[in-house]
């Protein structure tokens, strides 16, 4: 008896205690019992899937070289035997495959003449407004300027944020690299 509480809790130690429910058990003590007491799979954890390992070197059981063991249908990967292919069935699959080919060719080429597709500024871009770099800031230049800053317009003044001093702002050339004249500081708008 000793031996076996002395094993559930080793077993216990080694599983991550998050009492998940993954494993079929109500937490990580009776999942530990139950492997202790060979009720499930050491491999059980689904938390922790590297614990199945610690469990089995505490138990005593073998456990494979390399990697998990996955159940996987042994027919997927043996071939399958070879079966005699006549002429005629040859042709009747090249025949439903080569119609099957001209019918999306035919739906292609009945697509590319409709009208309905052709998209409201008719280059083949979606609906209007609707892509990138179109509208209030949204597009990659992030609603800035050229230069990095907002841009405000052709117009306005650009104004020195100590004296107050403004001059006509002169298209393509940011404010910030413009001085002031009375103070020296750079311009702003």
């Amino acid at each position: 008896m000793g031996d076996t509480k002395d094993k559930i809790k080793r077993i216990y130690d080694a599983l991550p205690h998050l009492n998940c429910g993954l494993c079929g058990f109500e937490g990580c003590g009776q999942f530990a019992k139950a492997v202790a007491e060979g009720r499930a799979s050491p491999f059980g954890c689904r938390q922790d899937p590297w614990a199945g390992y610690r469990i089995s070197q505490i138990t005593g059981m073998r456990t494979p070289s390399v990697g998990f063991t996955h159940n996987v249908h042994q027919s997927l990967f043996t071939p399958r035997p070879k079966q005699p292919v006549s002429l005629g069935s040859l042709r009747a699959e090249v025949g439903t495959l080569s119609k099957r080919v001209e019918n999306m060719i035919e739906r292609i080429n009945s697509l590319q003449g409709k009208e309905a597709i052709v998209m409201p500024r008719g280059d083949g871009t979606g609906p209007a407004g609707r892509g990138p770099g179109t509208g209030r800031g949204l597009g990659r230049g992030g609603g800035r300027g050229r230069m990095g800053g907002r841009s405000l317009g052709v117009g306005g003044e650009c104004i020195c944020p100590n004296c107050g001093y403004r001059t006509t702002h002169q298209r393509g050339t940011p404010c910030t690299q413009l001085r002031c004249p009375k103070c020296g500081s750079p311009m702003g708008r």
